[in-house]
């Protein structure tokens, strides 16, 4: 089975207080359905006929102070306790010791070794190549593991021939630095996305403006950036499953919380969602077991070689 994994950076569950939750008051029917917790939808709630498996999972680690990104990332991309290799919460970009971790034991790695085609649909401009190139490029955890797993970075023309999608999904921050590509709708972008995961056993996408959003603590700007996402969901879901099969699972994660919060700048200790749609239904009780983000990558390996 093929798996579609949309990581969405400083997604948190939050309280119901739309005071500071702009998943309370955003447009995001698809988000607010699928996340579990306390702005999900009352009663059942299907996608394109598929009853997702929507989790609140730790994303502590067992550390106290709060999550960070490179230990929050390293330890969904490895399954392993990062924070616990790291001597706790990690900022920012990974340490050595982490992009250890990630080339060695990513799930683009486990996959490939065991005859899986895996590929990151993000795309890179043209300067990040120049900056790998001469050693100074500020690599992510994602870009990390990918590297370190021999997988071919995506670029602008590849932007350009709708064979990746840009990190803010509708590429208007190429547009705005003069690339000569097109602004896209989300839902057009979350299409290409479904299309790309449709030749790949693992395909990852990596939505990083909600953490953005959370850390300037705007109101107007989270609810925009989550309505950007809630329509690039749809657009996944409707091209993923529409032709009835069951052959793909697309899953949506996170790191550690941030934007369900504007009355803090900081990340959160708040769980963050897992959803999974499309999964077999003889997995739905073992992905029920989760309790921490260092349990998704494990399940997308078992979900890819083991479903229908």
């Amino acid at each position: 089975m093929k798996v579609l994994l949309v990581f969405v950076d400083g997604l948190g569950i939050g309280r119901d207080d739309r005071a500071v939750n702009p998943l309370i008051s955003a447009e995001i029917p698809l988000l607010r359905g699928l996340m579990p917790g306390t702005i999900a939808a009352s009663g059942p709630f299907s996608v394109y006929g598929r009853e997702p498996v929507a989790l609140s999972l730790d994303a502590t680690l067992g550390f106290p102070g709060l999550p960070q990104s490179a230990t929050g990332q390293t330890a969904l991309l490895t399954g392993l306790n990062a924070a616990a290799a790291a001597g706790g919460h990690v900022n920012g970009r990974p340490t050595a010791k982490l992009k250890a971790l990630l080339e060695g034991h990513s799930v683009y790695k486990r996959l490939l070794a065991a005859g899986k085609s895996v590929t990151f649909i993000n795309a890179y401009r043209d300067e990040s190549f120049e900056m790998m190139r001469d050693g100074t490029y500020p690599a992510s955890a994602s870009t990390v593991a990918a590297l370190g797993a021999g997988l071919r970075l995506r670029t602008v023309q590849d932007v350009v021939e709708g064979r990746a999608v840009y990190h803010d999904i509708t590429s208007r921050s190429l547009v705005e630095r003069g690339y000569p590509v097109t602004e896209i709708h989300p839902r057009t972008a979350g299409a290409i996305a479904a299309s790309i995961a449709g030749c790949h056993d693992l395909s990852v996408f990596e939505f990083f403006l909600t953490d953005m959003a959370g850390h300037r603590r705007d109101m107007n700007l989270a609810r925009r950036v989550l309505e950007r996402l809630d329509a690039f969901m749809g657009g996944v879901l409707e091209n993923a499953f529409r032709t009835g099969t069951e052959e793909m699972c697309v899953v949506l994660t996170s790191d550690h919380g941030n934007v369900e919060d504007l009355s803090t700048p900081d990340h959160t200790r708040n769980p963050v969602p897992a959803v999974f749609v499309g999964v077999p239904a003889e997995m739905r009780p073992r992905l029920s077991r989760m309790e921490s983000i260092t349990d998704v990558s494990a399940a997308i390996v078992e979900i890819v070689c083991k479903g229908r």
